[in-house]
């Protein structure tokens, strides 16, 4: 009867055998794509460092852009705006990246009226004090503060020139008409179809008598800021990154957002994302800023992986190889051991059992009835006998115990 290599192995051990390799497979490419996950982790955190750190940068620059055209403000005992203006373009021919300069200043509300025409009278264009504040039961403002130059001087921005800051409806909330902060950051505000906000920094204070009475400082140097600006833009095109970065004010909810770069994720890894948050403090601008990257399948290091997974393929045909050939060999080795067995114990003619076969039988036969204290008997008839093989042939069917 022909065996397969299957047959040679216990079922226990074939299966056992199988678990093992399947095991090991899984194994293998698990650790594969482990070493694959761990160096997208890597390379996101690098890529976080590096927006972290450019963004840092950019806010850092547009803080000292704010100082420097404050402290020349701050040299000017009055306020001339051609001298401010050209100080100002100066700075963006050193900083291209700024959105604009501008120059808050304090106005009396007995000076008001004096002030309008005075501007007037320098521009080409009319300038009025707006929008006013509500008289709340006839009561008039103390001072205003008033934007009255902007550099450059947008279209989209050019509603700015006359509005007072120190209200309350303001970007500042009418913070800088009191004893406050003499720089900070402002609500986010609109700016064409982005979002940003605005640095304001202090120039003169007040003399003793105005300083005790509350009303701050002489004017404000201000710098309008374009969220999406302080992004680079290797940021905004590399897949499946999503940036966010938030105002401080966390009141703001989803008004807060002052920027965000949105992926598109249908051809992202089923993986969870990595995810990174930093804040930005010791600044005018301790903006939040969180990272979310859901790696797309082109991050993926295809040749890594083909290298790994080809390399583990190779290793497991190697070793199905190599149980094969012991099969095969355990195979031809019983196949062997039956041949001989057919010789020794069958006739190659007619293949009957021959006389080894019958005292091997005849020997089992004994034994079994002496461990039972049974009988044996052999019966044989000697008319049919015609060779020694026919002998063997028959007395083998006439074994009883």
């Amino acid at each position: 009867m022909e065996r397969s290599p299957v047959d040679l192995m216990p079922r226990a051990h074939l299966i056992s055998n199988l678990v093992v390799w399947v095991f090991a497979v899984l194994l293998f490419i698990g650790s594969a794509l482990s070493l694959e996950y761990r160096r997208l982790e890597t390379r996101f955190e690098t890529l976080a460092g590096d927006l972290t750190h450019q963004v840092d940068s950019q806010l850092r620059s547009r803080q000292m852009a704010l100082e420097s055209f404050a402290h020349y403000l701050s040299t000017q005992s009055e306020l001339d705006l051609a001298r401010a203006r050209a100080f100002a373009n100066l700075i963006h021919q050193h900083h291209s990246d700024l959105y604009m300069l501008a120059i808050a200043s304090r106005v009396p509300a007995v000076e008001r009226e004096g002030f309008e025409a005075k501007m007037r009278a320098g521009e080409s264009r009319g300038f009025d004090i707006h929008p006013l504040r509500p008289a709340d039961a006839g009561a008039q403002p103390d001072d205003y503060y008033p934007v009255v130059l902007l550099e450059p001087e947008l279209p989209e921005a050019r509603a700015l020139l006359g509005m007072d800051l120190a209200q309350e409806t303001s970007v500042l909330s009418g913070l800088i008409s009191g004893a406050v902060r003499p720089d900070g950051i402002s609500r986010p505000i609109i700016l064409g179809n982005s979002r940003g906000y605005l640095l304001y920094h202090a120039v003169t204070p007040l003399d003793d008598e105005d300083a005790v009475a509350g009303q701050g400082y002489s004017r404000y140097a201000l710098l309008v800021i374009r969220a999406d600006a302080l992004l680079p833009g290797w940021a905004q095109d590399l897949p499946g990154l999503d940036v966010q970065l938030i105002h401080p004010d966390g009141d703001l909810g989803e008004r807060g957002l002052l920027a965000r770069l949105q992926p598109d994720l249908s051809r992202s890894l089923p993986i969870r994302p990595f995810r990174y948050s930093h804040s930005y403090t010791g600044l005018m601008q301790p903006l939040r800023l969180e990272l979310s990257y859901q790696p797309p399948w082109q991050a993926l290091d295809i040749w890594l992986l083909a290298g790994l997974l080809g390399g583990g393929v190779l290793l497991m045909l190697q070793g199905g190889w190599v149980v094969l050939r012991i099969l095969r060999a355990r195979f031809r080795l019983l196949e062997q051991q039956k041949s001989l067995y057919d010789k020794a114990h069958f006739d190659h003619l007619t293949g009957l059992p021959n006389t080894n076969l019958l005292l091997d039988r005849l020997e089992q036969a004994i034994r079994s009835a002496q461990r039972t204290s049974s009988r044996v008997a052999v019966f044989s008839s000697i008319s049919t006998i015609s060779s020694r093989s026919t002998i063997a042939g028959a007395m083998m069917s006439a074994i009883s115990c």
